[in-house]
């Protein structure tokens, strides 16, 4: 369990030795109200009540099941069709979906065609151009997002200049770099950093 400055309070568990993290959803353990977004606000968290669930954790400890959300064998996403014939950027997706799903993003999943991200509550762009994302193009997203009252989330197979990455943290906006080998999301500003788990325990697609 820790404490960050923009994200909050998260927790995070193995489901078993040398297995892969997996953020849990602290925001229903403590408050009943599922979290579609990793980590609890510092100021919604009583303490008295953070301790009481860190004991209760320690005496049972909790590991994610199937009826936490759709997971695979291996404690993430199931996999969605195996198909020869899939693109390059339903591979990219697929490894996405898992990714952010094990990092606390529950609500975030792949569009009928499985080229594209979908979220009640992200309004999601998908950067594939080779230039990298300036504080413009945040900008520019960042209105659209607001515009249907959802939060911003980037996912760019380039990179971010620090301006756009500095603004946003300010709009508590989410960018990732998509590494087209690894299909794991990278953190490009801080927010992202917060919430990003343990390299070593990621599971490509």
């Amino acid at each position: 369990m820790s404490s960050e400055p923009l994200s909050g309070w998260s927790a995070s568990v193995r489901a078993d030795e040398g297995g892969v993290w997996q953020r849990l959803d602290l925001g229903g353990l403590l408050f009943g109200e599922p979290s579609v977004v990793p980590g609890v606000e510092s100021d919604r968290v009583d303490r008295a009540k953070l301790a009481g669930l860190v004991a209760d954790l320690a005496r049972h400890p909790y590991e994610p099941t199937a009826d936490d959300r759709p997971l695979g064998r291996d404690g993430l996403p199931a996999q969605r069709s195996q198909a020869a014939d899939r693109s390059a950027r339903s591979v990219l997706v697929d490894g996405a979906v898992r990714e952010l799903a094990r990092m606390g993003f529950a609500d975030v999943v792949p569009d009928a065609t499985g080229g594209r991200l979908e979220s009640e509550n992200f309004h999601i762009e998908w950067w594939s151009r080779s230039k990298s994302i300036g504080l413009g193009d945040v900008q520019r997203m960042y209105g659209a997002a607001a515009v249907e009252g959802r939060r911003l989330m980037v996912l760019s197979e380039s990179s971010a200049t620090k301006p756009a990455c500095a603004f946003a943290d300010q709009a508590k906006a989410f960018v990732f770099a998509i590494g087209p080998d690894s299909h794991c999301p990278d953190a490009c500003n801080e927010l992202a950093r917060e919430v990003v788990l343990d390299k070593s325990s990621w599971a490509p697609a």
